[in-house]
């Protein structure tokens, strides 16, 4: 048996081999939207549809109640979806995000498909699943042959030709559906995470929205027992802040090494050093002077700009954390490119409760986090499952 035309994993009872097609053998490409105006994609209220760019880069199956209205006159000749459709981005600042693709799996007519995005159409679809074709093309191998078809400099774009001619290599329509079940129950449960994640990251918002108290009120809710009423201070009344020049890592930063090197922002964790000045005196928030990031951080550290400073409670009747939260709460944005701490943050009025109160919240609110980042676990272990079986199903 030619070891070229099987998959390293295969499930039980399978042992042909595969058959080499090119695209152009099994369908055909169409285009998406065209000769539409700006106004014809503003109107709040139509029978038509289209399925945007972000729908097709975000997902494996085309999310429903994710399409946009757009108008279509009755002389029009647009391409309509039908279900099995499979779309892809043809155009993308990056190499990486050209040619991915999404599947249209529904029957809602009236559904057609952005500018920037083509669609392409199997023609015999019992001997062809696409839902298989389509995990077929996200797998690591079909993704490099496709990146390598991409051309551009500032923006890098597809060919239809080009992806006519992609060789791809196809198994009988048993193992199709059987491979297909299998990466569909498997983006079906990664959904239910995200959909997990998101509504508790909701809660979560909900209750910092209430459970602070502002200039003006005090919160809506509270914890039974606590009546006392809370006090005005300024942020300056309640933190200390130190500068981290001695803090500040000098060495190349890689992803191996003893201590994480930190930014305030998304990222978070830059890399790791083994240098000797290491932030010790935790728990700590860390600040970005410009734009005002934070993150909460309990274990030794170092950092890479002096734009950070280092936020410590002022005494013993001040949980950190629960500042922390206050801190997010306040919603803070930079709009200019100037540092904003001292000027400006720390001289910001809040009202505060007794450490009890606070200790209650910063524990109500560490219960919270706990939970998402196990959700946020629990889907990093799946993607990268999908990601392995994606990696060693496919020829």
């Amino acid at each position: 048996m030619n070891k070229s035309l099987v998959p390293k994993i295969r499930f039980k009872g399978f042992n042909d081999e595969w058959k080499k097609y090119k695209l152009n053998d099994i369908g055909l490409f169409f285009r998406g939207l065209y000769n539409k105006t700006k106004a014809d994609f503003e109107i709040n209220n139509s029978n038509f549809y289209y399925v945007t760019y972000t729908n097709i880069y975000n997902n494996s199956f085309i999310k429903i109640d994710s399409l946009k209205y757009v108008n279509i006159n009755n002389n029009e000749k647009q391409n309509r979806l039908i279900k099995g459709d499979i779309l892809f981005t043809m155009t993308s600042e990056t190499y990486n995000e050209v040619g991915l693709c999404s599947i249209f799996n529904s029957d809602i007519d009236n559904v057609y498909l952005n500018s920037f995005c083509s669609g392409f159409r199997i023609i015999n679809i019992k001997a062809i699943n696409s839902i298989f074709l389509l995990f077929l093309l996200l797998s690591i191998q079909y993704r490099e042959k496709i990146i390598k078809m991409a051309n551009g400099f500032t923006r890098y774009n597809l060919s239809k030709k080009l992806l006519l001619n992609l060789q791809v290599k196809i198994p009988n329509i048993i193992q199709q559906n059987k491979i297909a079940d299998f990466f569909t129950i498997i983006d079906r449960k990664i959904e239910l995470i995200k959909e997990q994640l998101i509504l508790l990251e909701k809660q979560k918002q909900y209750y910092l929205n209430n459970m602070f108290a502002n200039e003006k009120s005090y919160p809506k809710i509270r914890f039974k027992g606590f009546n006392n009423e809370w006090k005005s201070k300024k942020i300056k009344e309640i933190l200390n802040y130190q500068q981290p020049t001695k803090f500040i890592v000098k060495d190349k930063i890689e992803n191996q090494g003893k201590i994480p090197v930190l930014t305030a922002n998304k990222s978070f964790i830059l890399g790791y050093a083994n240098e000797k000045n290491i932030y010790e005196n935790i728990p700590v928030i860390i600040f970005d002077d410009f734009t005002m990031d934070m993150k909460y951080v309990n274990f030794k550290f170092m950092v890479k700009s002096s734009a950070i400073k280092i936020l410590k409670s002022k005494t013993n009747n001040i949980n950190l954390f629960y500042v922390f939260n206050l801190l997010k709460n306040l919603k803070l944005f930079s709009s200019d490119h100037k540092r904003y701490y001292i000027s400006y943050v720390s001289e910001i009025n809040v009202l505060f409760p007794n450490i009890n109160e606070q200790t209650k919240i910063a524990h109500f609110f560490t219960i919270i986090d706990r939970k998402i980042e196990l959700i946020k676990e629990q889907l990093n272990l799946l993607e990268k499952q999908k990601q392995y079986y994606l990696n060693n199903m496919f020829i």
